[in-house]
């Protein structure tokens, strides 16, 4: 489906900005020589701890993660939207997928500007979590519209 695509292309998008992160906290380490001494070990054992982490995560989510909104999808049609076909809700749910990848690469993009300039900081943070939340909120808000959409065409066809 083309919506599972979407899903997985934005996993790989969000990853870009993990592993960022994760490059960025090994410079700090080698600028620091974090590897060497009495927490050397324990740095490197950090270090791949955080590989083994974001390589499951990534691949849970690239894996597992489209039949579980699948699922989430299903279930809330169920509950609010039962006359409202499988085919057309799933249609509903592919036409807002689309905003996805992009809302991920916004995301990704905001969370690697803030990893760059150095974290933290009231005016900073703040106006990236909005942007978070907007980027966010873009995605899932045209989802609720498109599945809205469906309802209201199944209600219009059947009236």
């Amino acid at each position: 489906m083309l919506r599972h695509r979407r899903l997985r292309a934005s996993v790989l998008i969000g990853s870009l900005a993990f592993w960022f992160e994760y490059a960025n906290f090994l410079r700090q380490g080698f600028e620091q020589q974090l590897f060497v001494g009495e927490y050397g070990a324990h740095f490197c054992l950090f270090a791949f701890g955080i590989v083994v982490l974001l390589t499951g995560g990534t691949y849970l989510a690239w894996r597992f993660g489209p039949p579980m909104i699948d699922g989430v999808s299903h279930l809330l049609r169920y509950l609010f939207a039962r006359r409202t076909s499988v085919k057309e809700w799933d249609d509903a749910s592919d036409r807002a997928f689309v905003v996805l990848p992009y809302a991920a690469g916004g995301a990704a993009a905001a969370w690697i500007i803030f990893a760059a300039t150095g974290y933290g900081g009231w005016p900073k943070h703040f106006v990236l979590c909005c942007f978070w939340n907007a980027f966010a909120a873009w995605f899932y808000l045209t989802l609720l519209y498109r599945w809205r959409q469906a309802v209201q065409n199944c209600r219009n066809t059947s009236a």
